[in-house]
């Protein structure tokens, strides 16, 4: 059956497409592109420069969505319960989402990694942007299991 969204989830995620799209714009600025989506949008505006950029930018922003749903993915399935979050009792939910916030932020410094790219640059596997909608989230679905 359908699922409706609710108000927070829908403004969640478009404060997180938002700040995709502010990160691809910063790479962008720095002369940064993936080439295999530049290719793909090179081949979908018929060699057009100016359409390119702007299929670019869309494909891009969606292949970090992508990212995120994927590395969302693997850490619960490679990443082991967290024994002391599972059988804490909380007082109140703030404390709760508080205790939930610091896990991610220790899984987040846990699954950053750098690597080197071929112009010697570092990069991140993991952005502060992909850590901020998993975050985000993972809230939404316990607040939601919770009510």
């Amino acid at each position: 059956m359908f699922k409706f969204k609710s108000t927070v989830e829908r403004s969640a995620e478009r404060l997180l497409e938002e700040k995709l799209y502010e990160q691809v714009a910063l790479e962008l600025q720095e002369g940064n592109k993936r080439a295999g989506i530049w290719a793909k949008a090179l081949a979908n505006s018929n060699g057009s420069e100016v359409n390119a950029q702007s299929l670019y930018i869309q494909y891009h922003v969606q292949a970090l969505k992508d990212e995120m749903i994927l590395n969302n993915e693997l850490s619960k399935k490679f990443t082991p319960p967290q024994e002391e979050t599972q059988q804490k009792q909380y007082k109140t939910e703030e404390e709760k989402t508080k205790d939930i916030i610091l896990q991610n932020t220790k899984d987040y410094e846990h699954f950053k990694t750098k690597k080197v790219n071929s112009s010697g640059r570092t990069e991140q596997n993991v952005s502060l942007p992909a850590f901020i909608i998993l975050s985000v989230i993972i809230i939404l679905i316990l607040t939601k299991g919770l009510s």
